[in-house]
């Protein structure tokens, strides 16, 4: 009995040792990603020795997603991404600020990029011409982040009516932080990757 106990543990510990490296990559990988819900706001940092990481979020619909970017000489970067609704603009903005102040404070030497996510509409032009711009309430609340960065925000309007639905498995928002500078993307156009 004690010998088959003896050999049951020894099984356990071998399959469990051999278990561990898919356990691990997972935790790997999910330490080199964040995921922001509604109403929050997380910052992801990645020193210059340190993998490629993400930061992203989903089911933008109608709400405005925010991302202020931040890179030092010495390699560091850093995201603050928020996802907020409509009614929460203003906590947004003040949330945001709030950041940049820290992150001034501590280093004002930062290279600093805002890049914000609205849903937008189909319109007409002064000519006359159907363009897709930022709903009118998307565009106050742009003109409050004037200021945030030295300068302007990049903008990029989706369409909440249809965002592509085969394309679901990818992030509405997604910012990546590697050796070779920060990028992002977004369901505004068409999942296309931007240098910052």
């Amino acid at each position: 009995m004690k010998k088959t106990l003896l050999l049951l543990s020894i099984l356990i510990g071998v399959v469990s040792t051999a278990n561990a490296s898919p356990f691990k990559r997972v935790r790997n990988y999910f330490k080199n990603r964040k995921s922001v819900g509604m109403c929050r706001q997380k910052t992801l940092t990645r020193m210059s020795d340190e993998p490629v990481k993400k930061i992203s979020t989903h089911g933008l619909v109608g709400c405005t997603a925010l991302a202020l970017i931040t890179t030092h000489e010495s390699g560091e970067q850093r995201v603050t991404m928020s996802h907020y609704p409509p009614d929460c603009q203003l906590k947004q903005t003040d949330a945001l600020k709030q950041t940049r102040d820290q992150l001034a404070s501590k280093d004002p030497s930062r290279a600093q990029c805002l890049v914000v996510l609205v849903p937008g509409e189909w319109t007409r032009d002064s000519e006359g011409e159907k363009v897709f711009a930022p709903k009118d309430h998307a565009l106050t609340h742009i003109k409050a982040l004037e200021g945030i960065t030295h300068v302007p925000p990049i903008v990029s309007a989706y369409d909440p009516e249809s965002r592509p639905r085969n394309k679901e498995h990818f992030p509405d928002f997604q910012v990546t932080l590697s050796p070779e500078g920060a990028t992002w993307r977004s369901c505004g156009d068409g999942y296309r990757t931007h240098k910052i």
